[in-house]
């Protein structure tokens, strides 16, 4: 079985790309907004989330929050255009386990998802 992974990003176009690029190693489910993230988090288990920090309504640290609450064993990946420092500092706080900066390519994504989710298997 195909480990779970939910991306949460407003950009429909990367969306599309990060879901037609992953799905072929992960069970990839999608949100566009945060609203839909926090549905998805509470309805289904989730190996990894990749979360985008500034959704339309609401912010990515948020999603985070929500996910070490409710499914603190899920690896949690940032992928943003923001490398303010300060927030980075506050996403690794509050849990996420890699920030990411966008553009990135398909294989560094890849590679940093696929050792988060190695990673999280290996701390059970």
């Amino acid at each position: 079985m195909k480990p779970k992974i939910l991306i949460v990003e407003d950009e429909i176009a990367l969306l599309a790309t990060l879901q037609e690029f992953l799905v072929i190693e992960y069970d990839v489910v999608k949100a566009q907004s945060g609203e839909r993230a926090v549905t998805l988090i509470k309805e289904l288990k989730f190996d990894a989330v990749i979360v985008d920090l500034n959704l339309p309504d609401t912010h990515g640290l948020n999603i985070i929050k929500l996910v070490k609450n409710r499914q603190p064993k899920a690896a949690i990946l940032v992928l943003t255009g923001d490398g303010d420092s300060d927030t980075v500092k506050k996403a690794l706080d509050f849990g996420a386990m890699d920030y990411l900066l966008k553009p990135i390519s398909k294989l560094q994504l890849l590679r940093r998802l696929k050792h988060a989710v190695h990673t999280r298997k290996s701390d059970l």
